[in-house]
């Protein structure tokens, strides 16, 4: 098992590229509802999961492994005399991605793909100037927005490319993506699950 675990990372290839998903009419739906969740760093609000995402991996012959990270960060500080209010968000998405090809023959070759990702969140609500009982709230509303920017989700498609000179691809794939979050807040527990599809134009180079 050694020799064959060695003998197919010897012939593995570099890979990077891009992934384009075009803003479709969903996307204009959830902004003019207000859907958003008033972070920028939730799954639909664009910072950590733009229409323009990269990724790099390695592919053998019949197996591309994919990896893909994003991250954002906002902080307000606010300084009266000697007292400071500060208030932070973040979160950083990494992804997993893993194709399968199905034929590598001729220039165009197709593959199967299946994924998973998640957003591990930050908030945090500080200041000299609150009590106990509002430093005790403020953790519960820093607490809520994380819930609000964490999620996770598993995707699975298929998807073709094709090999245009030694090293560029270019390419399409079709995912169905479900996506979940949890918010946790005075009100109880809220868990949203979404299932919807993602299309996107694929761009790239073998190393």
């Amino acid at each position: 098992m050694w020799l064959l675990l060695t003998s197919g990372l010897s012939q593995a290839s570099g890979l990077v590229g891009v992934d384009w998903v075009p803003p479709g009419r969903a996307d204009q739906a959830v902004v003019a509802a207000g859907d958003l969740t008033g972070t920028g760093l939730g799954e639909f609000d664009g910072v950590l999961r733009p229409p323009l995402t990269a990724w790099a991996g390695w592919r053998t012959d019949q197996v591309a492994v994919l990896w893909g990270l994003s991250a954002g960060w906002s902080r307000t500080a606010r300084y009266v005399g000697e007292s400071k209010t500060i208030s932070s968000r973040g979160g950083v998405r990494p992804s997993l991605d893993v194709r399968r090809y199905l034929s590598d023959q001729g220039p165009v070759s197709p593959w199967l793909q299946g994924g998973l990702y998640g957003t591990v969140p930050w908030a945090r609500e500080s200041s000299t100037l609150y009590t106990d009982e509002e430093a005790d709230a403020m953790a519960d509303l820093a607490a809520e927005e994380r819930g609000r920017i964490a999620g996770y989700g598993v995707r699975l498609g298929a998807g073709a490319e094709l090999s245009v000179g030694d090293s560029l691809l270019l390419g399409a794939r079709w995912l169905t993506v479900v996506h979940q979050g949890i918010v946790n807040s005075e009100d109880g527990i809220t868990v949203s699950t979404q299932m919807f599809p993602e299309v996107a134009l694929t761009v790239g180079w073998r190393l």
